[in-house]
């Protein structure tokens, strides 16, 4: 186990140039995705990548469709996909809710709730509706597959989308103060701005515009496609992750009130028992800024502990000499490539190669629909 300290107080919930040829119309799918075989999934911190093919491999007569074709419009009309090839970043996509000015705390640093590697690695982080803990997703992708979320963003706009245009009309927005959308893209062409309060005026703040409809962001059809696309991607056929580390924070508490030990319920492993993580790096209350990164089999046994989920602010006990000992705890995987150290998580780590083979992305790769948000 290694100690971390240097905790950040947030609020979380959570080239190629383009040649005018014409091009192969690219094949619109929706991302439906063929469940995976259940395993355990698990990665290494270093990571060696393998190259990937720069020319794609002929059509075989058993291939099966990962996806679902379906017909799909898009929001803006994009001149048609041509070729990319380069060498990727680390990270392609990487999507964040940015903590707010708000009251409360997360005991880490916040990790992209929407992250798609070189490796082919995509990460989606949802809330489990039941037991309101999050969850992370996963799926290995293959090069096509990767290649479509890429083609996506290019054909709705968003790769050449001008941020200075998300603007308010009056200079003032009604969400001062609240979290935004980061969205950061590495393909053959760049993106990384962060959109204060989009979530709150794409989904939560619908009436505003009769409210205070000079308080609204321009926010054209390519941004909230984009919006849509990461926030709404469907789940449904990915598997949940098992991670090789785990972020952890303990603290003891030694006089609890009703209203927790009445919830509290009792540590389900002996080893590492919350004693002995305490006793690593625990804390007591109201410091904050320590907490623990543990990995291997430990972070195996608590990520089945914890049900493979994540939570601000959990109570275990613990009977130690015929004594309940009551802790809160606070965890949530840590993501390949993460360092968990700063206000958003560093991502990739320092020290992480750079990948060492070419991507190649062809309009034959085709594209995928849009997800349309939930009624509220």
């Amino acid at each position: 186990m290694r100690k971390f300290i240097g905790f950040s107080f947030v609020f979380c919930i959570l080239v190629s140039a383009c040649a005018p040829t014409v091009a192969t119309t690219p094949v619109i799918q929706t991302p439906s995705l063929t469940p995976l075989p259940t395993r355990t999934l698990y990665f290494a911190w270093t990571r060696t990548f393998t190259p990937v093919p720069t020319r794609p491999l002929p059509p075989s007569p058993t291939f099966t469709p990962s996806l679902t074709f379906v017909p799909s419009v898009t929001s803006t009309q994009q001149p048609p996909l041509v070729e990319h090839q380069w060498q990727p970043e680390t990270a392609l996509i990487l999507v964040y809710e940015t903590p707010g000015d708000g009251g409360g705390f997360i005991p880490y640093s916040i990790p992209p709730y929407f992250s798609l590697f070189a490796d082919g690695r995509l990460f989606v982080i949802r809330r489990n509706e039941e037991t309101w803990n999050f969850q992370v997703f996963t799926k290995q992708l293959n090069r096509q597959e990767l290649c479509q979320h890429l083609n996506t963003l290019d054909q709705i706009g968003f790769l050449d989308y001008d941020s200075t245009t998300y603007r308010f009309s009056n200079g003032k927005s009604f969400g001062n103060g609240s979290p935004g959308i980061q969205i950061i893209v590495n393909a053959w062409k760049s993106h990384d701005y962060v959109y204060d309060g989009l979530n709150g005026y794409v989904e939560d703040w619908s009436n505003l515009e009769s409210v205070k409809p000079n308080w609204r962001p321009v926010i054209l059809p390519a941004l909230r496609d984009a919006y849509n696309f990461f926030s709404f991607y469907p789940t449904g056929n990915l598997e949940i992750y098992h991670p090789e580390q785990v972020v952890i924070r303990v603290a003891q508490l030694d006089q609890p009130g009703s209203d927790i030990t009445s919830k509290a319920v009792k540590w389900p492993l002996v080893d590492p028992s919350l004693a002995k993580l305490f006793a690593e790096g625990g804390l007591s209350l109201p410091d904050f800024d320590q907490y623990l990164i543990i990995e291997n089999l430990d972070a195996t046994a608590v990520d089945n502990a914890i049900k493979h989920s994540y939570s601000d602010n959990a109570f275990f006990f613990e009977i130690i000499d015929g004594v309940k000992k009551y802790y809160s705890i606070s965890y949530r995987p840590v993501l390949p490539y993460e360092l968990p150290e700063e206000r958003l998580s560093v991502i990739p780590a320092l020290g992480t190669k750079k990948p060492n083979f070419t991507l190649t992305c062809y309009p034959s790769d085709g594209i995928l629909s849009i997800p349309t948000p939930p009624t509220p």
